[in-house]
């Protein structure tokens, strides 16, 4: 039996699979870190790629939102915000004139503790954070709607300051493609209408959405319609390797940012194979894993791309612990529980393909979409195997035994939310 390292929550486990498998094992890549990521931020505050230095684009007395992602998310924000924020106060900007709004989108909000770890004790003690709530209607404000009819309902803060600085991570997504840019402040920082209008089942269908897919992604150009009408006008994004460091980073203007990232991180996260395969392991690392309804996202990566590397009825086995279920936000809750409501994964799928769907409920829908084709079994969770089979996973051994003993082509990938998996053509 050979033995093969892979993620699953905040540890490396070995699998073992017979020997009479042909192997294929996703290269992670060996992607150096920077070496001071915090020196090379201040640098290109005062020389971004594009557009000017942060320090030009604000004046005295100016209000300034800064926009961030939640626990769900590795983006560094420790690491990042510190330089940001100096830079803020020694261009005038006072303290109290600065709000940090966490992008929960309809997650869980985050709690002091993991605010402190997250984004540091001084800034979680000495700066406004606030958690974004999509669904309280005294914290939003309707700027209209997009060319397409997207309602852009947005933190209403972001009505009020003069500038808008959005700080991310460049990443293979479900259906923005990657993610970055302006997903930070049209997802994780809109109203709950906004975000069941875009995620809707019908809109995902038809927008040409799909991971690592940017030109004529409808969704990705959505996004930016969405925050047209406020002040963003700088960003600091980031691209991390496997053990969430910083390898690369780009700040200035956040339309020229975020293209300049997806260029390397097509580079980075696309891994192509030059056959199908019989089973697939995806590795999924904390904090993807923290619920079920994130770690979903990784079965996309190989099952969703244009040219799929595995073969009809192929069991996707994810890797995760989960250590909050199905997930404890609203989205998540919507996600376990529309799962639950279908007796198969088509009836789901073919029910709700035409229709509107509310926020979160578009995972199970994706899911589903995958489940009709590929069985996906879940290792390691403290989930329920009731609870797992009542939304249509599989909870079984990691080698089934109809494979056991006979040749196999597998395919494993220490961290599956890292690659976007393709068959090359």
């Amino acid at each position: 039996m050979g033995l093969y390292d892979i993620c699953q929550g905040k540890k490396t486990v070995k699998i073992e699979l017979p020997d009479n498998w042909k192997v294929n094992e996703v290269p992670m890549g060996d992607m150096p870190p920077l070496v001071r990521a915090d020196l090379k931020i201040k640098e290109l505050l005062k020389k971004p790629i594009a557009g000017p230095p942060l320090a030009d684009l604000v004046k005295p007395g100016e209000q300034v939102a800064i926009c961030v992602s939640d626990i769900s998310r590795p983006c560094p924000e420790i690491v990042i915000l510190p330089p940001i924020l100096e830079e803020l106060e020694k261009a005038g900007i006072k303290r109290d004139s600065i709000t940090i709004i966490i992008g929960n989108g309809t997650h869980r909000a985050m709690n002091m503790e993991e605010i402190k770890t997250k984004y540091g004790p001084d800034v979680a003690h000495n700066y406004r954070i606030m958690n974004h709530d999509a669904r309280n209607v005294n914290m939003l404000h309707n700027f209209g709607r997009t060319p397409l009819g997207v309602p852009i309902v947005l933190n209403s803060i972001l009505k009020y300051v003069h500038h808008v600085i959005a700080v991310g991570q460049v990443e293979v997504h479900p259906f923005a493609g990657f993610s970055g840019g302006a997903k930070a402040i049209a997802v994780g920082c809109a109203g709950e209408e906004k975000i069941k209008y875009s995620h809707a089942a019908y809109f995902l269908e038809a927008s040409g959405a799909g991971p690592g897919i940017i030109e004529g992604n409808i969704f990705q150009q959505t996004l930016w319609e969405v925050v047209a009408p406020i002040p963003f006008d700088f960003a600091v994004n980031v691209i991390l390797n496997e053990r969430e460091e910083i390898v690369e980073v780009a700040a200035g203007e956040p339309r020229e940012v975020f293209v300049s990232l997806v260029q390397k991180a097509e580079d980075y996260f696309v891994h192509e194979v030059s056959e199908g395969f019989e089973i697939v392991y995806l590795g999924v690392p904390y904090p993807r894993d923290i619920s079920l309804y994130q770690a979903t996202k990784v079965v996309n990566y190989v099952a969703s791309t244009d040219y799929p590397p595995i073969i009809k009825g192929s069991v996707i086995n994810m890797l995760c612990e989960c250590p909050e279920g199905f997930g404890e936000g609203l989205g998540e809750q919507r996600f376990r529980d529309l799962l639950r409501r279908y007796p198969d994964p088509r009836k789901l799928y073919e029910d709700l393909k035409d229709k509107d769907t509310q926020a979160g409920e578009q995972r199970a829908f994706l899911v589903a979409k995958v489940m009709m084709d590929y069985p996906v079994n879940v290792v390691g969770t403290a989930i329920t195997p009731e609870d797992l089979r009542e939304t249509h996973f599989r909870y079984q051994e990691i080698v089934p035994k109809y494979l056991r003993n006979r040749p196999t082509k597998a395919l494993v990938a220490k961290d599956g939310s890292k690659k976007l998996i393709r068959l090359k053509v």
